[in-house]
């Protein structure tokens, strides 16, 4: 057992269950399991138990026949049922050995690991389960016994409906108000609960067979085989774990992948594609599917639960080989895979932003290790630190280095700084709206400028909880908070000074639809960005209007960058690529070129032939911007890895971000500074004792650094305090059990309630 006690109670002829509940713990509680579940109750699975004043449902992590435990015996409590009153609910092997990897990885408790591989049917979705009343429950209900009065009335109403009840009819919306009554009496018996599939939904028309495909199965729709492809092809046929890395157009790669799964089907194995977001993950089955001539299933969070419980059940059952999905989409228990494909795996999206704040690349490629799979990671342009965990296993396809465009460079620091676009922008417009082809203006900002400043005094406004500078929308008249999202009307004069000279500072898409409005007032001009695509109907329709090209210039942020329903444009124009150059973050400039990279892209996507680019900077001969203009990626590789050699950035190290929140502000520096402290005490990996903590190999003699604390870029947000930590450690898993070892200590000390501590290992985005 888990738990500890000087002198134990020995109990041997009861059973007690360690379970884990999906809360903030990283250790399990100790319940004694009834005489009835003593015969079936297995590690793994789903049962309900008694948690404080709640009725939680958990996981089954350890069974034995005595118990010790820090509270009187006759205290422990029981283990209620199982969840759905069947013990079929349960968390398979293998995923319960992937959250403890995901906990001991990531510096996260075991229980909100657990959340991520406990079924959809952990929490019945409500309106997939029909609730019916068994014979035994009519016994019961007729008998001489005396039932609860809640037991009693649900027992009544079931009875009165022959045809059985939704359990959303019970329960409401929010679900939880009657479930401890339901749960009961699952588990006794005296009702049933069946899956009610939605309407026109047929789960037997329409699957997949599980090993089989149609078209070519596999053959060559292609004269050339590229090396690449050759390669997966023989990875595959090894049947071992594998890493490799592939940098190609998305046509190229959705072939290969095509041809990938027609090998691993003839193994009798399976197939997991992730994407990043949950419409492409749609648009990217459709596509797979015309390739392979078969179903694929699609898994994001997006779907609804009975969704979501079906294809889970299915994929449990084996009758899914192929599902392309979300980072949740990891934790399906799709077994004997064979390929873990991960489109874009640069994709922020991959990243959990809230704890356990896992990556899903490394957790795909624990995946791929449990299960002797091929991990490939393919990209139009692949990181610097998916290329380094290749290991050298990494391939590049010629046509996605640069595509023929004409690709120009503006200096803007020779034109004036009230206009968005230059007179070289505005000529080659009216050139390409002349020509009748489309124009696509990029600029990854949204509102009309990105703040307003005060002319006399330089202040700008800024949210009062968030700390953050509020953009400028001038149509609506407003100001917005980006990360809160408050909304205040536009000041008549400066709160900090009283000036009235209040003027836009920053261009934003706003701005610029403006500007081209003003210039060409008979051009079909539409925006997409977050403003304009806020509600769902509107960015159905704007889409629309995008596929069928009922536009002659577009202009949108980062949005538009990666959609398929984007067709060629004659011009591409970055309105200021400086605007994410300037970010406070050491993944700015290769963000930057990512993105002049998927906007060259844009230029002749359906084929149309030479397109020409115009790229707008303040610094145009930084090497992010200098790399597309000579369609150089091996200059910007060079020149990038060298900065981050001296400035000890990844992939030459890797990061731990830490985090420090609060109400009360000097209580956030007290706790900062106390882990620091704690974490300066740790000795360097190669200097540590035997046994202070596990020993694994160190790279470098000064491989553990500690910088901070200091207030975080963002450092009120939402009325809270914020401070952080960065370390910086060329050997991850001692930097890790230093930080859990550490945080530990702090948590005893300050309550939750006190400061709130946060652990981002190899984060993605600054705090």
């Amino acid at each position: 057992m888990n738990v500890n006690l000087p002198s134990p109670i020995s109990q041997t002829d009861s059973l007690y269950a360690d379970v884990i509940v999906p809360r903030h713990m990283a250790g399990p509680f100790t319940y004694k399991v009834p005489s009835r579940l003593a015969s079936s109750i297995k590690v793994g699975h789903l049962v309900v138990v008694p948690f404080g004043k709640s009725i939680l449902h958990g996981a089954v992590i350890e069974l034995a026949r005595t118990f010790s435990g820090p509270v009187e015996h006759s205290r422990v409590r029981e283990v209620q049922g199982f969840v759905g009153g069947s013990a079929s609910a349960e968390i398979p092997s293998r995923l319960l050995h992937l959250a403890r990897e995901i906990s001991h990885n990531y510096c996260a408790p075991l229980g909100q690991c657990l959340r991520l591989v406990m079924p959809p049917t952990h929490a019945w979705p409500p309106d997939s389960g029909l609730l019916k009343l068994t014979e035994s429950g009519r016994d019961a209900l007729n008998g001489n016994g005396t039932l609860p009065p809640d037991e009693r009335i649900l027992l009544k109403r079931l009875l009165r409906k022959r045809g059985g009840i939704r359990q959303l009819t019970l329960t409401g919306k929010t679900g939880s108000s009657v479930m401890a009554t339901i749960e009961g009496l699952l588990s006794k018996g005296w009702i049933e609960r069946s899956r009610v599939l939605p309407a026109g939904e047929d789960r037997e028309d329409g699957r997949i067979d599980r090993w089989t495909i149609g078209g070519d199965g596999g053959q060559e729709t292609r004269a050339e085989s590229f090396q690449w492809e050759q390669r997966i092809s023989t990875l595959l046929l090894e049947r071992r774990a594998a890493r490799m890395a592939v940098q190609a157009s998305s046509q190229d790669r959705i072939d290969a992948l095509g041809r990938a799964v027609s090998i691993v089907l003839g193994q009798q194995r399976t197939v997991m594609v992730l994407v990043g977001e949950a419409n492409r993950a749609e648009r990217l089955a459709a596509m797979l599917s015309a390739v392979i001539k078969a179903k694929v299933n699609y898994f994001h969070s997006g779907l609804r639960e009975e969704q979501r419980c079906g294809i889970w059940d299915e994929v449990n059952r084996q009758k899914v080989p192929i599902v392309v999905g979300t980072r949740s989409a990891l934790f399906l228990p799709m077994t004997q895979l064979g390929l873990i494909w991960i489109e874009e795996d640069e994709d922020a999206a991959f990243k959990e932003p809230q704890e356990p704040r896992y990556h899903a690349r490394e957790v795909a490629w624990m995946r791929a290790n449990s299960d002797q799979a091929l991990l490939v990671q393919a990209s139009l342009h692949l990181s610097l630190e998916s290329e380094a965990l290749s290991q050298g296993d990494v391939y590049t396809h010629p046509s996605s280095v640069a595509r023929l465009s004409s690709i120009e460079v503006v200096d803007l620091r020779a034109h004036p700084r009230n206009k968005a676009l230059s007179p070289r922008m505005i000529a080659a417009i009216e050139e390409t709206i002349h020509r009748q082809e489309g124009v696509v203006l990029f600029l990854n900002r949204k509102g009309y400028a990105g703040a307003l400043v005060c002319g006399e005094c330089g202040q700008v406004p800024r949210c009062a909880s968030c700390s953050v500078a509020l953009t400028y929308y001038r149509l609506a008249g407003r100001l917005s908070c980006s990360y809160c999202g408050v909304r205040i009307p536009i000041p008549e004069t400066c709160a900090a000074c009283g000036g009235s000279r209040l003027q836009p500072i920053g261009e934003g898409t706003e701005r610029v639809e403006d500007e081209i409005k003003g210039r060409f007032p008979g051009a079909r001009v539409v925006r997409a960005d977050g403003e304009t695509m806020r509600k769902p109907a509107h960015a159905k329709a704007t889409w629309s209007r995008i596929s069928r090209r009922e536009w002659d210039v577009l202009i949108g942020t980062q949005l538009i960058l990666r959609d398929s329903r984007l067709s060629g444009a004659g011009l591409v124009g970055i309105v200021q690529a400086d605007s994410s150059l300037n970010r406070p973050d050491f993944r700015a400039a290769e963000r930057t070129y990512h993105q002049l990279l998927d906007a060259i892209e844009l230029v002749g996507r359906d084929g149309g032939g030479v397109g020409r680019v115009i790229i707008q900077s303040y610094l145009p001969h930084h090497h992010a911007i200098q790399s597309i203009a000579r369609s150089d990626g091996a200059l910007f590789k060079l020149e990038e890895l060298s900065h981050r050699q001296a400035l000890m950035y990844p992939p030459v190290v890797h990061l731990i971000a830490l985090q420090v929140s609060g109400l009360h502000g000097a209580t956030v520096v007290k706790a900062a500074r106390e882990w620091a402290s704690r974490l300066q005490e740790f000795p360097q990996p190669h200097e540590r004792e035997e046994g202070l903590v596990p020993r694994v190999a160190s790279k470098t003699a000064h491989s553990f650094m500690v910088l901070g604390p200091v207030p975080s870029p963002i450092a009120t947000l939402r009325g809270r305090s914020r401070w952080q930590i960065l370390i910086k450690t060329s050997d991850r898993d001692y930097g890790v059990q230093v930080v859990r070892l550490a945080t530990a200590k702090l948590e005893e000390a300050y309550p939750a309630r006190m400061a709130k501590f946060d652990v981002d290992v190899d984060p993605v985005e600054t705090w």
